[in-house]
């Protein structure tokens, strides 16, 4: 027996749509989709939909709070901290106002699970913190959701890289964490946000230049030579400098460095661009020169067997040269193996002898620094007077460190004999080193 006779069934569509509806407490966002990320809403409370950007259980919510153009700069770093791109900051991002409340405790974060459409609870830590930012004349917010695998990338070790953009943009950056992980109650916000559903395999190129610019700004504050890396009482540039200045006939150095050699007191490879100004140079790994670039100290051939094919070009020969440890070197060859035109190369049989670089135990004996390296290389390619003043300022360089590590005690008249010594002669008669005090 049928209760409902055909006619009446139109009728029942309406009933069951609102007996099928969610509960109130569950704010009626759509189901996420796996949809390109679109732009975010005009407004939190206007009608246009949300974002359907796919979304999975790791997604965070990362919260901005600052000026306009602070918002604007936060969100390209992040941005390209997250993809790995160095393009020019857009000229504005789309930053609305957050919806203010009258309530004295700030509504709780949240963010959408992937399964449902109901919304996961975050923790109200940092409330306080937030509504002190969003109370200040000019203050805005803006909501991202990153995945939660991308969250080390703006953390950092101990949380350096999330500090160091805070510093560098000047806007708040808030990370709350879920509910499930403080236990605290949370409320419910409805928020607008965008994801940000990008993941790399290799580190930003962005998250490179923050590195940099940490150490610089390390050097700076402790007092640290921005050449040698060294501190001012064992700077050794004016020791190294008076050494040269060299000159090359056909072949221009290039020295890739990578960013977590960068700025290290035991790297030996600053010491060329200080012996050969006009020849050499350090470039920040990635920035490294790659056009017209032919030779490059790893590989199978012999320096010795291009001395020929360099003495016949007509231009200068780019050396481009890998410093770090074996494993980053790795890593950058790997990247660089498949540049057109490179010919890769060693130095094995012109090393002679162990290595002059004290301060670090090589793994055998054929094993030589970087500095080393590049000098042998330039002597097999036919730049004869570049060796030896390379080893003496291996020999400067390796003896300050080891001074400044404590390894090595202070010499007690050095200082004595400093003073009675023009600047430009910081080198003993027994060869022992003299720093500049001037």
């Amino acid at each position: 027996m049928r209760l409902f006779p055909p006619l009446c069934r139109p009728l029942l569509s309406p009933l069951r749509a609102m007996c099928s509806s969610p509960p109130r407490h569950e704010p009626p966002y759509p189901r996420p989709s796996h949809q390109p990320a679109q732009q975010p809403c005009a407004s939190p409370s206007s009608s246009a939909p949300l974002p359907t950007a796919p979304l999975n259980s790791r997604s965070r919510l990362v919260v901005l709070i600052g000026t306009r153009a602070q918002l604007s700069h936060a969100a390209h770093v992040l941005d390209a901290i997250l993809r790995g791109t160095t393009c020019a900051p857009p000229v504005d991002v789309p930053v609305l106002p957050h919806p203010s409340t009258a309530d004295d405790q700030l509504p709780a974060l949240e963010m959408l699970r992937p399964a449902t459409a109901a919304w996961e609870p975050q923790s109200p830590r940092g409330a306080k913190r937030i509504r002190s930012l969003l109370a200040r004349q000019g203050t805005f917010r803006h909501d991202l959701v990153v995945d939660g695998r991308l969250m080390g990338r703006i953390l950092g070790p101990r949380g350096i890289w999330h500090m160091e953009i805070q510093q560098r943009t000047g806007c708040a950056i808030i990370i709350p964490a879920p509910e499930a992980e403080c236990g605290a109650a949370a409320r419910r916000d409805r928020t607008r946000l965008f994801e940000l559903n990008r993941v790399l395999d290799e580190i930003p190129e962005a998250e490179r230049s923050l590195h940099i610019a940490r150490r610089t700004r390390e050097h700076k504050l402790a007092g640290l030579c921005g050449r040698c890396w060294m501190m001012a009482g064992h700077c050794v540039c004016s020791a190294i400098r008076s050494l040269g200045p060299l000159h090359t006939r056909k072949v221009d150095v290039h020295i890739a460095v990578h960013y977590k050699e960068y700025g290290r007191a035991t790297a030996t490879a600053k010491l060329l661009p200080l012996l050969a100004p006009d020849a050499a140079r350090l470039h920040p790994y990635p920035e490294v020169p790659t056009r017209r670039v032919r030779v490059w100290v790893r590989g199978a051939t012999p320096a010795g067997a291009l001395k020929q094919w360099v003495a016949e070009q007509q231009a200068r020969v780019p050396l481009l040269v890998l410093d770090g440890t074996w494993a980053n070197v790795k890593s950058m060859a790997r990247q660089l193996g498949d540049v057109p035109g490179v010919t890769m190369i060693h130095v094995n049989d012109e090393v002679q002898g162990p290595s002059q670089f004290k301060s670090r135990r090589q793994i055998s004996a054929e094993k030589v620094s970087t500095v080393e390296a590049i000098a042998l290389a330039l002597e097999a390619l036919g730049e004869e007077d570049i060796y030896e003043p390379a080893i003496a300022a291996l020999e400067l360089s390796t003896q300050a460190e080891m001074t400044q590590g404590g390894v090595l005690p202070r010499k007690p008249d050095s200082t004595a004999l400093q003073s009675s010594m023009p600047s430009e002669s910081l080198v003993a008669k027994d060869g022992s080193f003299l720093h500049d005090l001037n």
